[in-house]
């Protein structure tokens, strides 16, 4: 395991102990759209498939997927996790298969799964390196869905500066180019992009005016979205839709 990959162990075992993170957690709430989509996704495309996790952290989708009759494997660098996640499973007496494994080096065979998915990993990993594996390991007429940060929008990207702590040394949060590489190893790319103008909402936090806020603001950025493809970088947040890899 080299430097970086052993940075990142570090940096969420101990996320998964004592995580920082959750002195932020009020301004989840404008997560509630990215999320539902996401998982939303998922769940449509998880009857009795073969799923792959990547990142599953401790709030693995795999609990949820089983229901659906999916088998599902699921992984992470940090042991910690592993370890948690394993241990929730078999209080509820479910079949999951949780690995510590490097998502750069993915120890399943080829065309495995009909399905893969990660909340916010991709940023954590080489891009060319990860989208091979997962190439290698998705059946020809399968899926895999993402959802990620972007690295454009001046104003998270001063958040970020301020706050070093809330984030491991190694990621790095979606470019453009980064996204022009999913063409390279798919032939079908989806794109839906999330908070704009609906960062805003964050002021109004706390506030019986935040739900109303953001659905407002929600409903703008997908206008200038479409209006203005241009616009669509400096979004915080973007859901990724493959299909078709190219084998």
């Amino acid at each position: 395991m080299n430097s970086v990959k052993r940075s990142e162990r570090e940096y969420h075992n101990k996320r998964f102990t004592e995580d920082p993170r959750k002195k932020i957690s009020i301004f989840y709430f404008l997560f509630n759209s990215i999320n539902k989509y996401y998982s939303d996704y998922i769940e449509k495309n998880a009857n009795n498939k073969n799923i792959l996790e990547i990142g599953c952290g401790t709030e693995s989708l795999a609990v949820k997927l089983v229901q659906y009759g999916a088998n599902v494997n699921a992984i992470d660098i940090s042991d910690v996790a592993i370890k948690l996640a394993k241990e929730n499973s078999q209080k509820l007496n479910l079949n999951i298969n949780y690995s510590v494994m490097d998502a750069e080096i993915l120890e399943f065979e080829q065309d495995s799964f009909d399905l893969i998915c990660g909340n916010s990993i991709l940023h954590h990993l080489n891009i060319d390196n990860s989208l091979k594996e997962i190439v290698k390991v998705l059946k020809k007429d399968g899926k895999a869905v993402f959802r990620e940060p972007l690295g454009h929008n001046f104003i998270v990207n001063l958040f970020r500066k301020s706050t070093p702590i809330l984030r491991s040394p190694d990621e790095h949060p979606l470019l453009k180019d980064d996204l022009a590489k999913f063409n390279g190893y798919f032939k079908q790319v989806d794109l839906k992009f999330y908070y704009f103008t609906a960062l805003l909402a964050l002021i109004l936090n706390k506030t019986i005016f935040a739900k109303l806020s953001l659905q407002i603001l929600e409903y703008v950025d997908n206008i200038i979205f479409l209006l203005l493809p241009f616009a669509r970088k400096y979004a915080w947040q973007v859901c990724i839709i493959l299909s078709q890899p190219k084998k």
